[in-house]
């Protein structure tokens, strides 16, 4: 981050990977292949932003060694994904990519779907041992703050900017797992960050991660941090004091960052969104566009769908026909949700499939939380369906909400 900060991102950017791969191989050849892959997830934030500076794909390269080094050394782990169905979802994930470098003859059309589905494997075999997933959460805590120290000069939105003549990052990127961490302060006691009996702790850490998040300007995750807390404080009466003590000490930290150029910014994307001045599609940057297309293509839609990896086409070719429609199709615009993206690519047979795998993890979930009390794991599931419904959820911080969200499927959650 250091490099980050000094104007130099693919500087960064090769020292970041480089010493992941460097460290992730000592610890394998040391036989600890969970500190591997603790340490991979630890770093996510960071490797999403410098991605385009080193590799594209090192995300699910650096996610991949981790859980095949995990597996190869504890054999048994590969139970914890076989009972959450992980194996199916690899085995259909690697079809669809595949389908989609045949049709396109692209490799990375798709390809992070992988992305995504990794990433959830990776928390559900941590949570294994509790303590490598504290880690490794802890890890991305550490990692964001580095990130927003980085790029605090950097741009008007905390998570991307411009670094030597290019832009960097994504709003959304840095924000969801702010939103994930926010979630985690307050959400059964604490106890996935190992915090069960540090009250105080946690309500000093929502702090300065619901700053952050604020200042990401990513409306997408305030709505899925927004909607998590609200959950808790609605359905967690255990953890309701701590949810409205840290959300009280978060506007009073608000009130005092606004005053701050950074409190400009923020202000200024806040009028953006919910001024009564601007139209839908501008509040939504686009994203009413799609929606309002959409069921002109849905009309249109084989059985089966278009075709993995036809997503920007098809958009390309239907906004064509609407003369209201401002969001730019040129240069392969990818569709702004998941649910979108399924639809148009695999039809209603994919939908279908989706739609069955969502409402089967959250009557899991609902059925955990009312044995156990347990709610991340269907905060967990709720977060990644708002997700879904705003972006195209294919990542690798979309993938610890579902991470979570499959938890409940697993025997136990806290390991030996």
């Amino acid at each position: 981050m250091a490099a980050l900060a000094t104007n130099d991102p693919v500087l960064a950017a090769r020292w970041l990977f480089l010493l992941l791969l460097l460290l992730a191989g000592v610890h394998l050849v040391l036989g600890a292949p969970q500190s591997a892959l603790t340490l991979v997830v630890a770093a996510l934030p960071a490797e999403m932003l410098l991605r385009n500076m080193f590799f594209f794909t090192a995300v699910v390269v650096l996610l991949a060694i981790g859980i095949c080094g995990l597996i190869v050394r504890f054999p048994r782990a590969l139970n914890a994904l076989d009972v959450t169905a992980f194996l199916w979802l690899f085995t259909l994930s690697v079809a669809y990519w595949f389908a989609t470098y045949v049709l396109t003859g692209h490799y990375f059309a798709n390809l992070r779907v992988l992305e995504l589905v990794f990433s959830a494997a990776a928390v559900s075999l941590l949570a294994q041992h509790r303590e490598y997933l504290a880690t490794a959460l802890s890890g991305i805590l550490l990692t964001a703050l580095a990130m927003g120290l980085a790029l605090w000069n950097a741009g008007d939105r905390l998570g991307m900017g411009t670094l030597n003549g290019g832009e960097l990052g994504n709003p959304i990127a840095f924000g969801i797992p702010l939103a994930l961490l926010l979630i985690l302060t307050t959400a059964d006691g604490g106890r996935w960050l190992l915090l069960e009996r540090r009250i105080r702790t946690r309500i000093l850490l929502a702090i300065p991660v619901g700053i952050l998040l604020l200042l990401s300007t990513s409306r997408a995750s305030w709505l899925v941090g927004a909607t998590g807390m609200l959950m808790i404080l609605l359905c967690n009466r255990y953890d309701r004091r701590v949810a409205a003590a840290s959300l009280a000490l978060l506007g009073i930290a608000t009130i005092i960052v606004l005053q701050t150029r950074r409190g400009a910014s923020l202000t200024t994307w806040s009028e953006r969104t919910f001024s009564s001045d601007r139209t839908i599609a501008q509040r939504t940057s686009g994203r009413s566009d799609q929606w309002s297309v959409f069921p002109a293509v849905l009309k249109d839609t084989p059985l089966w769908g278009f075709g993995p990896g036809s997503g920007p086409e098809i958009y390309a070719r239907y906004s064509a026909h609407q003369s209201d429609v401002t969001l730019e199709s040129q240069g392969g615009l990818q569709w702004h949700s998941l649910y979108q993206h399924i639809a148009v690519e695999t039809g209603l047979i994919g939908t279908t499939a989706v739609v069955l795998l969502l409402v089967h993890m959250f009557r899991s979930n609902y059925g955990c939380w009312r044995r156990t009390g347990h709610i991340m794991p269907l905060l967990g599931t709720t977060g990644f369906m708002l997700i879904a419904i705003t972006v195209s959820g294919l990542d690798a911080a979309s993938g610890l909400f579902l991470g979570f969200g499959l938890l409940p499927w697993r025997p136990r959650t806290d390991g030996a």
